[in-house]
């Protein structure tokens, strides 16, 4: 009994020996330094260094460099205000740069205005922010047509239903009996960059703001009474100069949602021999009673013309839709650039109409000194478009 309890007291006091050890080695500390930037390599200023799951945290300077006691086998946590959040274990390190991307959300909630940009919580005009992530895969020609519907206050009306036709944009209504009532598109900084939406390749689009209140005048002037469309194209994104690469393409087609029920030759015979019982000297006839011949009517026959021809049938198809998106695009940390073609083919319903268009785009930006930045951006369109040459409906031959 004696021996159990002697080898009792050497476990326990083994125990208490080493708890304090332990501690000791797990509270030792080494300092930690590094860099926090963005994806462009440029510093973030003011980013939180936490260590992992305490309120031991250090902030960056103003060159995005920060240094930090941190334990053995601990993990640093950085945070910045429009940044995911990141976490790396630090181990043994004493140097740990991290780059930071930018949040999804916090970008949504970013609007464009006239001069640059605002949170959409510091916003007082009335301006409608479109997502591209809605209406990127949307089977349509232009970006107009992908936005019917979408923004409170903007009437977006096709003019016809062939392919290529321009739309009606109003916002908030009509505001003049005789002057144009279209609002002012502006792309990139540049106003009447383009002739209308049918003009820029949707796949091109970063995003669409839409200025609908007094301040857009104050901003434009009176080419701002209508409304203002700011559309912002995309730039070059990435790490180390690395290229993306996308490619994108769709095929659909269209046709009648039904066949019009419209009268057959046999049909439109007896149709015209009723015409000619019912009212007197139609189509140069003498008047038709009911014991008169039926070769004084218009059709003595009218079985003899069969079923004639279905000119629906004739001058409507199945039309094919197809569109096709390259794009490449990198950064590095003073430099980016964006570069995309694109191809769509819309077939109209009709025979012989349609649309091709062929655009390209070209975005270049580099910085040669802090005080100093150049870009150049350049687009190109080419619409190639068949009109209908006939229409479904009313007195048309």
């Amino acid at each position: 009994m004696k021996q159990y309890i002697i080898l009792l007291i050497l476990l326990v006091s083994g125990a208490l020996t080493a708890a304090p050890a332990f501690a000791q080695k797990s509270g030792t500390k080494h300092t930690v330094t590094g860099k926090v930037t963005d994806q462009s390599g440029e510093p973030l200023i003011g980013a939180t260094v936490l260590v992992t799951g305490t309120t031991n945290g250090a902030s960056t300077n103003a060159t995005g460099d920060y240094s930090i006691q941190v334990p053995e086998g601990a993990s640093l946590t950085f945070q910045y205000i429009g940044y995911e959040a990141k976490t790396e274990k630090v181990g043994a390190r004493t140097k740990v740069d991290v780059k930071l991307e930018q949040s999804k959300q916090t970008i949504d909630e970013v609007v464009v205005i006239g001069y640059g940009t605002v949170k959409k919580t510091d916003l007082t005009g009335s301006v409608a922010n479109v997502k591209m992530s809605d209406i990127k895969d949307v089977p349509v020609v232009s970006v107009d047509q992908a936005l019917q519907g979408r923004i409170a206050g903007a009437d977006i009306m096709a003019t016809t239903g062939e392919p290529g036709a321009t739309t009606s944009i109003r916002i908030r209504g009509t505001r003049s009996i005789s002057a144009s009532n279209e609002p002012l598109i502006i792309v990139d900084g540049v106003i009447d960059g383009i002739h209308d939406l049918n003009d820029i390749n949707s796949a091109d689009i970063e995003s669409i703001s839409v200025l609908k209140d007094a301040s857009s005048t104050a901003i434009y002037g009176a080419r701002g009474s209508n409304g203002v469309i700011v559309i912002t194209t995309k730039k070059g994104r990435g790490m180390d100069g690395r290229p993306n690469i996308t490619f994108k393409t769709d095929l659909g087609f269209s046709q009648l949602p039904r066949q019009l029920d419209i009268m057959d030759a046999t049909e439109f015979a007896r149709y015209r021999n009723d015409y000619a019982y019912f009212f007197s000297s139609a189509d140069g006839n003498d008047k038709i009673e009911p014991d008169s011949p039926m070769s004084k009517y218009p059709f003595p026959n009218p079985e003899a013309k069969g079923v004639g021809t279905n000119w629906i049938d004739t001058i409507t198809r199945t039309a094919l839709y197809q569109n096709y998106d390259l794009s490449i695009s990198g950064a590095s940390a003073k430099s980016s650039y964006y570069a995309s073609a694109g191809f769509n083919e819309t077939q109209g319903i009709i025979d012989n109409s349609g649309l091709k268009r062929y655009s390209a785009r070209l975005k270049v930006d580099h910085e040669f000194a802090k005080w100093l930045k150049a870009g150049l951006n350049l687009s190109y369109t080419y619409r190639d478009q068949d009109e209908n040459l006939a229409t479904i409906g009313g007195t048309n031959w």
